[in-house]
């Protein structure tokens, strides 16, 4: 296969191998510093839910083609023989500084982004290993992509400390492009073989995967990882491979992430609704001449480059375009990151790690998981197949098989994001199975979201859900909200209004709040008028219990409950 070209021959695949080695420190004092700076910086794919609820718009699911090929085929070598240039420290950062997303980058300090940007694009870690993608937080590491797309949102970006390392030139005098020059040579390799081994697609899908690969490869262990040694039976700490580099590795995520948040804040921008984005693509009911239009704030170029790099031609052909339309979904539900489906077909079906029992993605499998999500009233209870682990084969202590376990798996949003009550709608929906078996009548909310101020929001948040089994309908975001937002030393429940009518009721017995229809009225009285209210039911125990000063103390504060208390008062004077 060598002499036949489909693989290139060692003397190529070395320079590949020599560029891309972890960076020469003995040559340049600055560089292990660099370098640990990008390991810091680095993150993986952008995944999250914006727009939820049973959708009707005909939204499309849309990818990058090839999205970390092609943005490896940009990112230019650093000159590590050459000293580094330092940032000063506390400065404010201009795009002056910055005047191209791939200059090599790397900072640490603060970031501020405006009240109105739909999406912020700086990754924060939080507990629990997540990252999020809040307004403000500060000491975060952040690449040169990250710093650029946000100073181009508006963003205000404080450096503690940052550099900007000095590009490798070819003997051409041109930007050095170690992965630009391994992915095509691949990406060329396979279109070969895919030409001369049309009845052997073996060498055409094992090339697809060392294109695959490529990103993998020199990322590995830049996030500390282990693995299972067999010959001392043990875990130890995985190794970088012969390519691992922190530098390339973060701006192959970064470029990808920065053009998919950058997208979605122009098609907001426009009236656009986006659905959820997941690593290398999105939903919206954006058109796709509208999507492929994008600038993307001068991302949509360099990507439009890389496509010209991969494919070795400027051609205007479908493989050289940036955007490709992968699912067409009629009405569909969203219901969380990775948990969404269409009622089509050909539409996305997105299991949240569900499994029905049906054959996967058959259409039975679509119609059980849509009835089982439509009907929950908790957790949803499924069964998966779990493997022997190969360790514990290697010790013998079992023998290979496959086992089944029982797990209870939520369906609510995983909460990435910051729900807008004031744009939530409860939407009836009607759903019946293709054939006629299944069928479901319920309501759930649709609304927007938006990010969090900071990671504290986030994690209040976060603290709330973990004892939300079910969070399906308006009240029950509105509910996860005053749990997270407002202090209070009583018990809230599953109930909000009932709360609130509780507080109102203490308040009126503390002489805090003036309910005229109350006055006078013996306790039998009082329960048959309040609770011909209609916003929750009381009994004459729980009217007892609003005069005791200790439960009083758990009352939820005026601003919240202003809005029922001005109902009730408004409804005496009608």
């Amino acid at each position: 296969m060598l002499d036949e070209g489909i693989i290139p021959s060692k003397e190529e695949c070395m320079k590949f191998l020599k560029a891309t080695r972890y960076v020469p420190r003995r040559d340049n004092p600055d560089a292990r510093l660099v370098t640990e700076y990008f390991e810091e910086a680095y993150t993986g794919g952008f995944n999250a839910s914006f727009y939820l609820g049973w959708i009707t718009d005909q939204p499309t699911d849309y990818d990058l083609q090839n999205a970390y090929p092609t943005a490896m085929a940009n990112i230019i070598d650093i000159d590590w023989s050459k000293n580094v240039r330092d940032f000063p420290r506390n400065y404010e950062l201009s795009l002056q500084d910055l005047m191209n997303p791939l200059i090599p980058a790397v900072a640490v300090g603060d970031f501020d982004f405006p009240d109105d940007c739909y999406c912020p694009n700086i990754p924060v870690p939080v507990k629990g290993g997540m990252k999020i993608y809040p307004r403000h937080a500060k000491h975060v590491y952040m690449s040169g992509p990250d710093m650029y797309l946000a100073l181009k949102l508006g963003a205000r970006i404080k450096v503690f400390r940052g550099f900007t390392c000095m590009m490798l030139e070819t003997k051409e005098g041109k930007p050095s492009q170690c992965l630009a020059y391994a992915v095509t040579n691949l990406v060329q390799d396979r279109m070969k073989a895919k030409a001369m081994y049309k009845d052997k697609p073996l060498v055409e899908k094992s090339l697809k995967t060392m294109v695959n690969s490529c990103y993998g490869k020199t990322a590995q262990n830049v996030s500390p990882k282990s693995r299972y040694n067999a010959k001392i039976m043990g875990r130890v700490d995985a190794e970088p491979s012969a390519v691992t580099s922190p530098y390339h590795a973060t701006y192959t995520t970064a470029l990808v992430r920065c053009m998919l948040i950058a997208s979605i804040n122009q098609l907001h921008d426009m009236g656009y609704h986006l659905y959820s984005v997941t690593t290398d693509g999105f939903i919206t009911d954006a058109p796709i001449d509208i999507v492929r239009s994008l600038d993307a704030y001068g991302f949509a170029q360099i990507f439009q480059n890389g496509r010209y790099i991969l494919n070795q031609t400027h051609e205007a052909c479908e493989a050289n375009q940036v955007w490709e339309p992968k699912h067409f979904n009629e009405t569909f539900l969203n219901i969380t990151t990775r948990g969404n489906v269409a009622v089509n077909d050909e539409g996305v079906l997105a299991h949240n790690s569900y499994t029905t029992g049906e054959i996967k993605d058959s259409r039975a499998d679509r119609d059980a998981y849509i009835i089982a999500v439509l009907s929950r009233e908790g957790r949803l209870r499924c069964s998966t197949k779990v493997w022997t682990e190969f360790s514990e084969n290697v010790e013998r202590k079992h023998d290979f098989h496959v086992s089944e376990t029982i797990r209870q798996l939520s369906m609510n949003f995983d909460y990435k994001r910051c729900p807008l009550i004031e744009t939530a709608k409860d939407t009836p929906v009607h759903y019946e199975s293709l054939n006629g078996k299944y069928a479901v009548d319920t309501i759930i909310a649709e609304y927007d979201t938006r990010p969090f101020d900071d990671a504290e929001e986030f994690l209040n948040y976060r603290k709330t859900m973990q004892d939300e089994d079910c969070v399906k309908a308006t009240d029950d975001l509105k509910r996860v909200k005053v749990k997270s937002t407002v202090k209070t030393k009583g018990y809230i429940g599953k109930n909000l209004n009932r709360k609130i009518l509780l507080s109102i009721l203490m308040g009126y017995r503390a002489g805090l709040y003036q309910i005229p229809e109350l006055d006078g009225l013996k306790q039998a009285e009082v329960i048959e008028t309040v609770n011909s209210w209609g916003i929750s039911t009381i009994s004459i125990n729980d009217w007892k219990n609003c005069s005791r000063s200790k439960r009083q103390e758990n009352m939820l504060p005026g601003e919240l409950v202003d809005p029922t208390l001005q109902k009730i008062l408004r409804r005496k004077e009608a």
